[in-house]
């Protein structure tokens, strides 16, 4: 592709996918992931979907306007000490007893 050529996309790619690209969304997600204070945080990052409606868009940017406000006056939540506690529940949902130090 030429410099400063638009870019061409396929018949076959459908409209999310051609959003995604333009935004380079796999790019921004890498971006957000690396801030991410926990590995749960960074996979869920990693993960997050392309909003399908207006409304969708419009919930997650006022989200991160109110987390924006809390650190802009230095109100940030505690992160140090953050467990991945999937498989604790995995093993609870199967009925198995967990051990008081699963729960610190």
């Amino acid at each position: 592709m030429r410099a400063g050529a638009p870019a061409v996309y396929s018949f076959s790619m459908t409209l999310e996918e051609k959003g995604q690209r333009a935004l380079e969304w796999d790019r921004l997600l890498a971006h957000l992931a690396a801030r991410a204070a926990t590995s749960l945080g960074r996979e869920r990052c990693l993960t997050l979907p392309l909003a399908a409606e207006v409304s969708q868009a419009r919930e997650a940017l006022q989200e991160t306007s109110e987390a924006r406000a809390l650190l802009d006056r230095d109100l940030v939540l505690p992160t140090a000490g953050l467990q991945d506690v999937r498989a604790a529940i995995a093993r609870a949902s199967k009925g198995a007893v967990l051990e008081p130090r699963e729960f610190l």
